[in-house]
């Protein structure tokens, strides 16, 4: 057993332990970390948004072209189909025979027997001067012969006044002044109705008979 002394080192005071940093600064390190990690989770977010954008700019670029082809297939299909010539020629041949024959049954429908003689002429101008652009429905011959009505349907105004300035270039409608022309817009059709009258408004007006197409409704006077 040996007696020499025996020397003791305590590590565990402030001398031995490893050098540490300032309190003040650990905390600073501390904070510029968070400010770090901070930073990235917001670059992260942005470029996550930023993605995100470009896909629903892409999206809607696309919606936008599938609309736009859509529509233009919608106003291809309900474009007007352009009729032949030779098919709107037939059309316009046959509503001018099927108004002479309408002419002349009107004739045979509403004039007294006793006035055919006088009447045939009246009538047989009527049909020569049919008009493409100008439907007659109402060939009322009243008083004799003395007053007539003509009712009808046309596009525009004007083909009304054509139609009266060929009519005075007959013979049959020689002295004949039309005293009342109506003409009025169909609000449930494209096309206006006429009335031409050549009886005073206190005498038209006294008539129930109904036309085909009024060009107004008649009151009393």
């Amino acid at each position: 057993m040996s007696w020499q002394p025996r020397q003791y080192v305590n590590l565990f005071v402030e001398e031995f332990r490893p050098a540490r940093w300032p309190a003040p600064v650990c905390q600073l390190f501390r904070q510029l970390l968070g400010l770090a990690a901070a930073l990235l989770m917001l670059s992260l977010v942005m470029a996550a948004l930023d993605v995100w954008m470009v896909l629903q700019f892409k999206q809607a670029e696309k919606r936008q072209q599938q609309a736009m082809e859509a529509l233009l297939s919608q106003e291809q299909r309900l474009l007007p189909v352009a009729l032949d010539t030779d098919l709107q020629a037939s059309v316009a041949r046959l509503q001018l025979e099927l108004q002479r024959e309408r002419l002349r049954l009107d004739y045979l429908r509403n004039p007294p027997l006793r006035y055919a003689d006088s009447f045939s002429p009246l009538m047989n101008d009527l049909s020569q001067h049919a008009n493409t652009s100008l439907w007659l429905t109402d060939v009322l011959l009243l008083d004799g012969g003395d007053a007539l009505v003509l009712a009808g349907r046309v596009p525009e105004p004007a083909v009304v006044s054509t139609y009266l300035q060929g009519l005075g270039e007959l013979p049959t409608f020689s002295g004949r002044t039309f005293r009342q022309i109506r003409i009025e817009r169909d609000k449930t059709q494209p096309w206006l109705n006429f009335e031409l009258d050549t009886r005073p408004p206190e005498e038209s007006a006294a008539d129930k008979r109904e036309l085909t197409s009024p060009a107004s409704v008649r009151s009393k006077p």
